[in-house]
C-alpha cells in the first residue's frame, strides 16, 4: 500500500477545498503586498526627497516677505507661481557675515497654450555666472551653455531634446532634458535670466497676454553658506539685514515635504494596518476550521492504520 506522506496530503487538502485555498493564498499575497507597498512607498519618498534637497545645491532660499508657500510649492512640486522682488536683494544677501555664494533664480507662470504642455508650466530664470544648480549639470551634459534662444527641461516636460518650445510667443530649442528628482524640477523648464527679460520684451507684440516683467527683477535668491558656518544663524542675519525677505533653510524646506505627504502616508500606513488585522482575522477562522477538520481526518487515518510519524 502507498504510504501517505504529508506532502501528498497537503497537496491533496488544496484540491478538495480549492476555493478555501485560494482565498487563504489571496488573503496572504494581499496582506504582504501592503505590506511591501507601505514599505517601498515611504522608502522611495524618501529617497527623493534625498535627491531633491541634493540637486537644489543650496543651504538656504531667500525669498520675498509673504512668498514662503510659493516658493516651497515652486521647488518643491512645481507649481506654477509668479513673483518678484529687485535683483539688489541678492546684493544685499552675498553681503551678510557667513555667507558664501548666492544665485538669483526668476520664477514665471507660463501661457496655458503653450506648445510643450497641457496647462500652465514653471519657467525659471537663472543667471548663468553665478549659477550652481543647473550649471554644474549642463557642463556634464550639454557642450555648451544656454543661448538666448535656449532652455533645459525637466523630466515629465511633454517635449523632446531637439524640438521647439513656445513660451509667450518665443521659440525656444531644448537642449537638454534634466534627470529625475522628485522634485519640482521635474515640471520646470530652465533659460537664462537674459533670455527670461528678453521674451518679456517681446511678449507684448507676440503673445496673447504680454508678460509683465521688469528687467531686473528676480524671484529669490539660493544661498550656500561659509564652510564651518551654521545655516540657521545666517538665515537669521538674512531676515536681519534684509527686510522684506523670508530665508528659508534647507531643512524647512525638508519639512515641509514632510508634512505636505504626513497626511497620505498616514493615510496609507492606516489602511495597510487595517488589511492586516482583517488578513490575521480571517486567516485564524479558517486555520481554526481546518484544525477541527484535521482532528476528524487523524482520527479516521488512525482507525484506519495509521501512526505518528
Amino acid at each position: 500500500m502507498k504510504r501517505l506522506g504529508l506532502l501528498y496530503l497537503a497537496a491533496q487538502n488544496l484540491r478538495r477545498k480549492p476555493f478555501r485555498s485560494f482565498v487563504t493564498i489571496a488573503i496572504v499575497a494581499i496582506a504582504a503586498g501592503t505590506l511591501f507597498s507601505a514599505t517601498l512607498l515611504i522608502s522611495s519618498v524618501n529617497r527623493s526627497l534625498e535627491v531633491g534637497m541634493e540637486r537644489l545645491g543650496a543651504d538656504i532660499l531667500v525669498v520675498p516677505e509673504g512668498s514662503q508657500e510659493s516658493g516651497e510649492a515652486a521647488l518643491i512640486t512645481g507649481v506654477p507661481t509668479s513673483f518678484y522682488m529687485e535683483r539688489s536683494v541678492a546684493d544685499q544677501v552675498a553681503a551678510v557675515q557667513g555667507v558664501d555664494q548666492v544665485s538669483p533664480q526668476l520664477f514665471i507662470e507660463s501661457l496655458i497654450s503653450s506648445a510643450c504642455c497641457t496647462g500652465h508650466v514653471q519657467l525659471v530664470g537663472y543667471d548663468p555666472d553665478t549659477d550652481f544648480v543647473i550649471t554644474p549639470w549642463l557642463e556634464q551634459n550639454v557642450d555648451k551653455p544656454l543661448d538666448r534662444d535656449d532652455v533645459v527641461i525637466g523630466s515629465l516636460i511633454l517635449a523632446n531634446k531637439g524640438e521647439t518650445v513656445k513660451f509667450y510667443g518665443h521659440d525656444f530649442n531644448v537642449v537638454g532634458i534634466l534627470d529625475a528628482t522628485g522634485m519640482g524640477a521635474d515640471e520646470s523648464v530652465f533659460m537664462t535670466l537674459d533670455a527670461a527679460y528678453a521674451m518679456a520684451d517681446e511678449s507684448a507684440q507676440d503673445a496673447a497676454t504680454a508678460l509683465e516683467l521688469q528687467p531686473g527683477q528676480i524671484s529669490s535668491v539660493l544661498v550656500r553658506v561659509a564652510p564651518g558656518t551654521t545655516i540657521e544663524q545666517v538665515a537669521q542675519r538674512i531676515k536681519t539685514s534684509v527686510p522684506g525677505t523670508l530665508a528659508i533653510t534647507a531643512n524647512e524646506l525638508s519639512r515641509s515635504v514632510t508634512d505636505r505627504l504626513s497626511g497620505f502616508l498616514k493615510g496609507f500606513i492606516v489602511l495597510d494596518i487595517i488589511v492586516w488585522i482583517m488578513a490575521l482575522l480571517t486567516i485564524a477562522a479558517i486555520f481554526s476550521m481546518i484544525v477541527n477538520e484535521r482532528q476528524r481526518e487523524i482520527g479516521l487515518l488512525r482507525a484506519m492504520g495509521g501512526k505518528r510519524g
